[in-house]
């Protein structure tokens, strides 16, 4: 399945990334957010740290906004 040429064998390669991206986002960034937050620069830097109450502000206008999206008009 991984090696045979068909369409969707792009897709399985791209599904299996998906694993080691996992595993690098929970054992070393997150850890590299809470060092940054203490002042251990090694992962992940200041200007990080200013990002992410960017995204919480962004996600939170996207999930209002589309909060009537989700549920069906009786």
């Amino acid at each position: 399945m991984l090696f045979k040429p068909r369409l969707s064998t792009l897709f399985v390669w791209w599904n299996m990334l998906f694993l080691p991206l996992d595993l690098t986002f929970t054992f070393i960034f997150i850890p590299g957010l809470l060092a940054a937050a203490l002042g251990y620069y090694w992962i992940a830097g200041p200007l990080t740290l200013l990002l992410l109450p960017l995204a919480v502000v962004w996600n939170g206008s996207f999930s209002g906004s589309s909060a009537g999206c989700s549920h069906p008009r009786a």
